[in-house]
């Protein structure tokens, strides 16, 4: 499994007189593989860090946000940044999004799967005044990803997708730690067609999930479901694909594990 590395650059301070130490620059890449940089809503799994993109740097004690503006990241808060001082032998840490809260029960639209979406860098020491956040100390996924392929006979419309379990938490903020509402992510939701991408994030488990699926045909909504008949050990940074055909119910054709950023095969839904 290769992983492309997507960078952005260092750090440019506004105000470099900082008497409490010299400022921190930061260098910041994601995981994963090149994206469409300038389309924000292409990158709502974070593939690469874009325009407006804040993330929180800590080093145990004091956490600072940076926002990434104009290919550099400068303070979120004017006067609020790290700084180092000569034998300051301080490590930190590196998340996104700034204000995590936990995987979220409802990711039916981008905010909500982006929120839920973590990444976080290793502990990393500076390197004079500059913290690099790439290579092998990159921003990278803390939870597992679930994508769903439903390959229909006809033409229909997206309704919703919902996965729960019965004994293992896949989100945390909601009180309903064991349901999750995915996002649909093949076009508009309004628009017909014969295939249906749906995803989400969610915790790290050994889950025994079950789909729900519901979909819109002649003004009529049709429901597929599918439960698995074991635990599917999911892993923090990888995508679980589940490929289903279906003219009633769901078949499950397949399902594939892959980097978290990585897109399956357009095809993957087809019955095998």
């Amino acid at each position: 499994m290769a992983f492309s590395l997507s960078a952005c650059s260092a750090t440019d301070h506004d105000d470099d007189t900082a008497t409490s130490g010299i400022p921190l620059e930061i260098e910041a890449e994601v995981q994963g593989t090149q994206p469409r940089a300038t389309d924000a809503d292409a990158v709502y799994d974070k593939k690469a860090f874009v325009e407006g993109d804040v993330i929180a740097i800590t080093d145990g004690s004091n956490s600072h946000n940076y926002q990434y503006i104009s290919g550099k990241w400068k303070p979120a808060v004017s006067g609020s940044y790290h700084t180092i001082n000569s034998g300051n032998a301080a490590t930190y840490t590196g998340s996104y999004p700034s204000e995590f809260s936990g995987v979220q029960s409802d990711q039916t639209t981008r905010d909500g799967f982006r929120n839920s979406n973590q990444l976080k860098t290793p502990a990393t020491s500076p390197s004079g005044n500059l913290l690099s956040f790439t290579g092998e100390k990159n921003f990278a996924p803390q939870a597992a990803k679930i994508t769903i392929i439903v390959t229909y006979i006809e033409d229909r419309t997206p309704v919703s997708a919902t996965i729960t379990t019965t004994s293992t938490n896949l989100c945390n903020t909601s009180g309903n730690e064991h349901t999750v509402k995915c996002l649909y992510t093949a076009g508009a939701t309004a628009t017909a067609t014969s295939t249906h991408n749906w995803e989400c994030i969610v915790l790290p488990g050994n889950h025994t999930p079950g789909f729900t699926i519901v979909s819109n045909l002649n003004n009529a909504e049709k429901t597929g479901t599918f439960t698995a008949s074991q635990a599917i050990e999911m892993k923090a940074g990888y995508n679980y694909v589940f490929s289903f055909s279906t003219s009633n119910d769901l078949i499950l054709n397949s399902v594939t594990v892959l980097p978290f950023t990585d897109a399956p095969s357009q095809d993957a839904g087809s019955a095998s």
